[in-house]
């Protein structure tokens, strides 16, 4: 399962191909995609990426299960390509203007 992307300051687009567990990234102007995070089978698909200021990171929601009962708020940094679980049971989550964290839980 793979649902939505985001559009980064940089001029690149993060995305989740359909049915897969990888996030890639690629340029606005085209070309191949990179993939930048792989969760070997820890997370069956994504949804609902949204951007952070300054394209630092990715804000999105992971399944852990097909269909998506199980989700969880993760942020992608990617600086260091590294991400990390913010909120279990999270059905959505946002960044707002002021320098929040919006979500709700299941």
């Amino acid at each position: 399962m793979g649902v939505g992307g985001a559009w980064l300051d940089d001029g690149t687009i993060i995305f989740f191909p359909l049915a897969q567990d990888l996030i890639y990234r690629v340029s606005e102007a085209g070309g191949a995609g990179e993939r930048i995070l792989e969760f070997d089978g820890i997370q069956r698909g994504f949804l609902r990426a949204g951007a952070l200021p300054g394209g630092r990171g990715v804000l999105f929601i992971g399944c852990s299960s097909f269909p998506c009962i199980q989700s969880e708020a993760w942020v992608l940094d990617l600086e260091t390509l590294e991400p990390r679980m913010l909120v279990d049971q999270a059905g959505g989550a946002w960044y707002v203007p002021t320098g929040h964290l919006v979500y709700v839980r299941r």
